[in-house]
């Protein structure tokens, strides 16, 4: 997801740029992005039968990849891991590596440096 995000986001400055598209607030376009993830996990529920939120809830019908116990035991008790994963520290540290090469990123797109 972060690859195809970011994608959107340089060719959405490409098109502000060029006058293609309207210029959008910061506001505008935060809430237009929670609005498309809502709309997405309620598709992915609908199309798995779950058609209350409330029918789901505590269901614990999957089984978790790729996390650590401290993460299960604190985000998803009850979950079944079997295979462990990240920890906490290594989310961590992800997160900010993530975050440091896409602000490097946009600054460049916005300085106009950088072109896909």
């Amino acid at each position: 997801m972060p690859n195809k995000l970011l994608s959107i986001v340089h060719r959405t400055a490409s098109l502000i740029k060029s006058g293609k598209l309207a210029d959008i607030s910061v506001e505008d376009t935060q809430r237009n992005y929670k609005r498309a993830l809502e709309k997405g996990v309620l598709k992915i529920l609908s199309k798995m039968g779950i058609s209350l939120l409330s029918c789901y809830h505590g269901a614990q019908i999957f089984e978790i990849y790729g996390l650590g116990d401290d993460i299960v035991d604190t985000a998803f008790r009850g979950s079944v891991s079997r295979i462990g994963g990240l920890s906490f520290d290594d989310l961590q540290k992800e997160v900010e590596s993530f975050w440091i090469k896409v602000s490097a990123w946009c600054m460049l797109c916005v300085v106009g440096v950088h072109t896909m």
